[in-house]
């Protein structure tokens, strides 16, 4: 494929970008571009062996959906924490193995 680096290939209407340009557009790292397509969050399409482009629109669409949200979701950590609560023994509860070793430890 001989095309100028920087510039745009245009197929169909679309504008499409190398995993490099595309990353240097929503400024992240290549391999970062290389594993959204990995894990499908990104859209592409592969022009001839071992090349990828990805088309202006996939990268709007991958910017406002995923880029620079990591970790869980807002309130996750919430319901999952008030999950584990539910699971816990209510307060003053004292394990059968505790009771028996307190008997053992105060024996007279």
């Amino acid at each position: 494929m001989n095309r100028s680096r920087g510039v745009p290939l245009i197929i169909d209407g679309a504008t499409y970008y190398t995993t490099a340009e595309a990353a240097e557009r929503l400024g992240v790292a290549p391999g970062a571009v290389r594993d959204a397509i990995a894990r499908g969050v990104l859209a592409y399409r592969t022009i001839a062996p071992r090349r990828n482009m990805v088309a202006e629109h996939a990268l709007e669409d991958y910017r406002r959906d995923h880029l620079h949200r990591r970790g869980r979701p807002k309130g996750a950590k919430n319901k999952q924490e008030a999950s584990r609560t539910a699971d816990m023994p209510p307060a003053g509860h004292v394990a059968p193995c505790v009771r028996r070793w307190l008997r053992l430890l105060h024996r007279d």
